[in-house]
């Protein structure tokens, strides 16, 4: 079990951090990021993304929330897309990609999630 549960536990972390970005919940997301990496909320709703670089992207609150899959999978091992709005099938803003991969070991010993960094398609 303990064997199984340490196979899995990348995969799971991505999900969890996956599923909080996607439902909104910023401040648990926020906790599984390797350090530079980082989130947060702005007084007006946009979430601002530190990637593991240390870039800075601001993403509006009519953008949100991040929907898992888009862009490149050549950065990273998994992303996730903010499409914003769209009317009558067409975007009004770019989509905002974050590229994300796993940091290693089990969260309690140190593995947490990374941004690699943020693009757009």
């Amino acid at each position: 079990q303990l064997m199984f549960s340490w196979i899995n536990h990348p995969r799971n972390a991505k999900t969890g951090f996956m599923s909080d970005l996607y439902h909104e919940r910023y401040d648990e997301a926020a906790r599984m990021l390797r350090a530079p990496s980082a989130i947060s909320v702005s007084s007006d709703g946009a979430l601002i993304v530190v990637d593991h670089s240390g870039e800075t992207t601001v993403v509006p609150a009519e953008q949100l929330p991040f929907k898992v899959g888009g862009g490149s999978q050549d950065i990273g091992d998994t992303n996730m897309t903010a499409l914003g709005p769209s009317t009558d099938g067409i975007l009004h803003s770019p989509a905002v990609v974050l590229y994300l991969s796993y940091d290693g070991g089990m969260t309690r010993f140190g593995g947490k999630i990374r941004i690699e960094s943020v693009g757009g398609d």
